[in-house]
Order: C-alpha cells, then sequence, then structure tokens
C-alpha cells in the first residue's frame, strides 16, 4: 500500500518550474505538494520498520558468580518483547560452530553441542513466547568460568549479548614455613584457588613486601600458589594473605629482634679500620674471629628459632580445636568389610594381622587382597572427627574411601581411585594423597577430621594438636572411615581412641 500511495504522490504530469517568455516564471505547486507528502511518508515509514529492530539483552550487566556443583541461570531476553519460538537461539563460548546449546527449527539440537555441557544446559521452554532466551546451566565446574556469548537471530536481525559468569573457589588456610637455603626466606603456600589468586605481604607498619609468586593447577583447573620474600628486617610481623573471587585467607608470623644482629659483622669491620689504624693486625684478626663466631652462631639460631614459631603457628588455636573436638565420631570396625587374616577385639575399636586364615563367610563388601577394612558408620554430610593410635607401627594407612571403591584385585590409595589417606611405609616414607610428605615429628596418635560439605579432609597429630596437612576434593558418595594394618608389623594393633580433648 504504501509503495502504491508513493507511486501515486510521485507522479509528475506537469513541470514544477513553468517558463513564458512573455509571463514571469511561474511555480507548479502540485508537484511540491506531492513532494512534501513523499517525504512525510519516507519518515513515516522509517519510523514504523525502526520500531521493529530487537536487541538482547541480560537484566542486569553485573558479572554473574555461581557455586561449584550448583546450577546457575545466565539472562537474556530480547528487546522489545517477542515470542523467540521459530528463531535461532544460540549459546557459545570461544567457537561459534562448538554451541553448549543451540535451539532452532522450534526444538533443541544437539547434533553441534560441545561435549563438555551435553546433559547440563536448557532452554526455558514456556518462557521462549515471552522472549526470554536465558540459558539454565547445572552442575558448575570451575572450568565454567568464563564469557558466554547469546546469539539469537530472526529472518531479517540478529543480536548478540555477552554474559560473564565465575565460578569462585577459596582454597586453603596459607601455610608460612622458613627456607635457610641461602638467605632465610619466607614461603608462603596455599591450595585450591580458583580464579588465579593474588598473594600480598606487608610487614607490622603495614609496608607492602614484594613477593616473587608462582602458581600451578591441579587437574580438577584448581591452583596452588607459592609466594616467597626475603627476611631483611628485624623485630618484624609479617604477614600472608590469599585473595581470589572476593574471599581471602591470612596468616602471620612474627619475627623476634635477637635472630639477627644488631649490626653488620662487616660495617663493624670498617669502622674499626678507620678509627683505629693503629691497632696491630693480631688485635685486628681476634676482633674479627669472635664478630664471625658470633655472626655465625646468630644465623644458625634463626631457622632453629624461626621453626619453633611456626610450630606454634601450626597448632590451631584453642577455640578451633575445640570446634573440632566437638564433632567427634563413634567408629565402630565392620567385621563385613575385614580382609580375612584381621583379627578384631569384641569392642570394634582394635584391629590387628594375624597369622592364621580366618574363615569368614563371603560378602561383596570384603576386602581380598590387602588387609583392609572399614568403619560401620558412612558419612554423606557434616563435620566428624576420630582418632587413631599407630603407636610405633612400621606401616599404616588411615583416612577415608568412597563405598564404591574396588574390594577385589589391585588398587592404589589415591584419591582418583576413592582413597582420601595418610600412609607409613616402611617405617620412614610419609604420604598424603598420593604424595609424598615431610614430618619433623613422627605421630603417634592421628586425628582424621572431615569436612564433607568443604570437600576436605584434614589429618592431625592428636597429641600435640597440630595440623599435618589438608587434602581437597569435591565429595559425591558416602565415605567410610579406612584403615590398613600393614603386612610388615601387621601384629601391631591400630586402635580408634576415644577423644580425650
Amino acid at each position: 500500500m504504501y509503495i502504491m500511495l508513493l507511486k501515486l504522490l510521485t507522479a509528475r504530469d506537469e513541470p514544477i518550474l513553468s517558463y513564458n517568455h512573455h509571463k514571469p516564471p511561474q511555480i507548479n505547486m502540485k508537484p511540491c505538494f506531492a513532494e512534501f507528502l513523499h517525504f512525510l511518508l519516507l519518515l513515516a515509514f522509517e519510523k514504523f520498520t525502526a520500531g521493529q529492530t530487537v536487541e538482547t539483552v541480560p537484566p542486569s550487566l553485573q558479572p554473574i558468580v555461581g557455586v561449584w556443583n550448583h546450577s546457575m541461570t545466565l539472562p537474556c531476553h530480547i528487546r522489545p518483547p517477542q515470542s523467540a519460538v521459530g528463531l535461532h537461539v544460540r549459546w557459545f563460548r570461544q567457537r561459534f560452530d562448538r554451541p553448549l546449546h543451540l535451539y532452532r527449527y522450534g526444538h533443541d539440537d544437539t547434533a553441534l553441542q560441545d561435549p563438555a555441557y551435553q546433559g547440563r544446559t536448557q532452554l526455558f521452554q514456556e518462557e521462549l513466547r515471552n522472549g526470554n532466551v536465558s540459558l539454565s546451566l547445572t552442575d558448575l565446574h570451575p572450568s565454567d568460568s568464563g564469557v558466554y556469548h547469546c546469539f539469537v537471530e530472526g529472518d531479517s536481525w540478529n543480536d548478540q549479548w555477552n554474559v560473564h559468569l565465575l565460578i569462585p573457589v577459596t582454597g586453603s588456610q596459607p601455610t608460612v614455613s622458613i627456607d635457610t637455603t641461602g638467605n632465610p626466606k619466607l614461603v608462603c603456600r596455599s591450595e585450591g584457588w580458583f580464579p588465579e589468586p593474588k598473594v600480598t605481604w606487608w610487614d607490622k607498619r603495614g609496608v607492602a613486601v614484594t613477593p616473587h609468586t608462582t602458581w600451578e593447577q591441579d587437574s580438577q583447573g584448581l591452583l596452588s600458589v607459592t609466594s616467597v620474600i626475603d627476611i631483611q628486617k628485624k623485630s618484624n610481623v609479617f604477614s600472608c594473605m590469599v585473595t581470589a573471587g572476593g574471599e581471602s585467607q591470612q596468616s602471620k608470623l612474627h619475627i623476634t629482634e635477637d635472630f639477627y644482629p644488631l649490626v653488620s659483622l662487616w660495617k663493624v669491620l670498617f669502622i674499626l679500620m678507620l678509627s683505629l689504624p693503629c691497632i696491630s693486625i693480631p688485635v685486628l684478626f681476634r676482633a674479627w674471629r669472635k664478630l664471625n663466631e658470633k655472626y655465625q652462631y646468630i644465623c644458625n639460631a634463626v631457622p632453629i628459632r624461626l621453626e619453633k614459631e611456626l610450630a606454634a603457628l601450626r597448632q590451631p588455636i584453642k577455640s578451633e580445636w575445640g570446634s573440632i573436638c566437638a564433632c567427634a565420631a563413634t567408629v565402630t570396625l565392620d567385621p563385613d568389610t575385614a580382609y580375612c587374616r584381621l583379627v578384631l577385639t569384641a569392642n570394634g575399636k582394635e584391629v590387628y594381622l594375624g597369622e592364621k586364615w580366618l574363615h569368614l563367610p563371603e560378602d561383596a563388601g570384603r576386602f581380598k587382597q590387602y588387609p583392609y577394612i572399614l568403619g560401620k558408620e558412612g558419612y554423606c554430610s557434616g563435620r566428624h572427627y576420630w582418632e587413631v593410635e599407630v603407636g610405633s607401627k612400621r606401616w599404616w594407612y588411615v583416612g577415608v574411601c568412597r563405598e564404591s571403591v574396588n574390594r577385589d584385585g589391585e588398587m592404589d590409595t589415591i584419591p582418583s581411585k576413592g582413597y582420601w589417606t595418610m600412609e607409613l611405609r616402611d617405617e620412614e616414607t610419609y604420604r598424603v594423597g598420593g604424595n609424598s610428605l615431610s614430618l619433623r615429628e613422627k605421630p603417634h596418635r592421628v586425628g582424621v577430621y572431615l569436612d564433607y560439605e568443604n570437600g576436605q579432609l584434614s589429618f592431625y597429630n592428636a597429641k600435640s594438636t597440630s595440623h599435618i596437612h589438608t587434602l581437597n576434593d569435591h565429595f559425591t558418595e558416602t565415605l567410610y572411615p579406612f584403615f590398613y594394618t600393614g603386612v610388615i608389623g601387621g601384629d601391631i594393633p591400630l586402635t580408634i581412641c576415644p577423644i580425650e580433648h
């Protein structure tokens, strides 16, 4: 209709300007009026078509923060509202041709879907008619963090919006240790962070100290950080804080004045040489030797004193230790899981490796290759603490394992196989989570603390109440207390002890 009207109005049967030699020039108003109407009609038509422009915008421009293993909605809406049924809706990350969700021709198309997102995405089908093309993403993982593109296309238009998703993970409490190679250094370590954590050091005056920081990424995409500073100032308090995703963890260390000589040995020697030029060389040599002996004594004392202070820092404060002991669990050994040579006491609190094979009933839950045994009680939530007396045994494992672990054949007691353990092998080699561990003090009673929701299993020296190590993971199955008596020295029992604190 608009085109026909335009043709009628723009038809020029008469010239706009007429000229006669005998009369002044005259303007024909009919064509001018038609041109004016033509102009107005074009403006109206342009306004009408511009009103149909469709954009995809989210209700908020702020980054979206999700929680590991939870679900999240990535918002995207068509403005002004228009039904998205029959449109092309594509959610993707780096590659347009590898969408994490694709909707076209009135239904979801999974042929091109990124395998990492299969079964984890969906659109809100009932909301498509209202222009809501938001995406529901389940089972969030730190690797899901990044920019997501919401692309919508109609017959004559298309648009795209970017949504930033962040899945932060708070790591472990930083541990501070001393490195005595060369000049003394403080080393701050923490693990289990996402995104990349930032490490900040400062002294007691609040002055920032520049560190050398490195990061390592594990198989789950979580980051471990190591930060090192040189110790150059006396009588100081150093604090190390690790921050990522708006969360932080902090540790502090106090260094006393007598760790360092008050004045540099070489400065003293230089002043003596300038002010006492008449002193004989033997006298100067004796003075230098005494100063050097004092300097060496102080330098040797620094690591020892720092190690003592670090050991004190590793001990949980009384309130924290009290909260751990308040989670005391009643652990009893399960005879239906015991290896056929294991001997249990009547109360189910002690086990050792006997010399004879016992005639035990066949049970699918029984360990058949190694002297392993589980506790009766399984845990799928909450916090639980128990202590195991290992005494002077040469070989033992304690910790937890998944209910579904292999009970028959070869098996590795590592997290990827469903075991989270602390181990002593051949009386001298300690391991945690399959990795070697160096201990100055040999624990005779080991405390095991399970925090299921936070995915942490911690080990303590129960006698000194000092922290040994914490394993971080994501638990999805019921976990059972796990015990291994060892074959060498297996006749020495493992004993589940009452909590005395």
